[in-house]
């Protein structure tokens, strides 16, 4: 470069970067930093196609082929291309900004959709509730099938031993079905079980 050349990329190091520095507060991993001893300047930005289009085309900028699958972008700007490159942050700002909005929408409607699920899974056990009382009017299969559907919901506190149990007869109740055989010991135990449902499962 020529010694003109030189000193107007030196100039661009004296210039004030501090704006630039986050390029979104709510992201801080999106920067620009200037890095003389290379003579260009780093940036960080999400993944978008009018800044890619912006850093790759109009300022010839150096990609980090190790965030080629990443979600985000590490360049480095040629020191050249500094004042071009300032007039192009506002816009790179503004897609940067968006990509984020778009992120925490995406995000507060995966966090409502959970948070309406758990509303259904409680609501599913209120109904678990209702069908489990009167027990004394079902049968130790109908109990054990209420006791399933509890367990299943995370709905029971267990001791270690009431949940060994439990599942070992579940597991002979899938496989003989409405065949399965149980003790009256076994009888005695499920039905204790099933009385505390409405309790446990709150």
């Amino acid at each position: 470069m020529s010694d003109a050349t030189d000193r107007d990329v030196d100039a661009g190091f004296f210039e004030d970067w501090s704006e630039w520095k986050v390029l979104d507060p709510r992201a801080p991993s999106y920067y620009v930093s200037p890095v003389p001893a290379r003579l260009e300047y780093a940036i960080s930005t999400p993944v978008d196609g009018e800044i890619s289009r912006i850093l790759r085309y109009k300022l010839d900028a150096w990609f980090n082929p190790w965030c080629k699958y990443k979600p985000f972008y590490l360049c480095r700007v040629p020191g050249k291309h500094w004042r071009l490159f300032r007039r192009y942050l506002p816009i790179i700002r503004e897609r940067t900004k968006i990509k984020i909005d778009k992120h925490e929408a995406h995000r507060a409607k995966e966090e409502a959709f959970l948070a309406a699920r758990r509303d259904e899974d409680r609501e599913a056990a209120k109904r678990l509730i209702t069908n489990a009382i009167n027990p004394g009017q079902r049968t130790p299969l109908e109990q054990l099938d209420v006791l399933g559907n509890a367990l299943m919901m995370g709905g029971l506190r267990l001791s270690h031993w009431e949940r060994k149990f439990l599942e070992s007869i579940l597991a002979r109740r899938m496989k003989y079905e409405d065949k399965t055989m149980i003790s009256d010991k076994q009888a005695t135990v499920i039905k204790r079980l099933h009385k505390q449902v409405k309790y446990n499962i709150m």
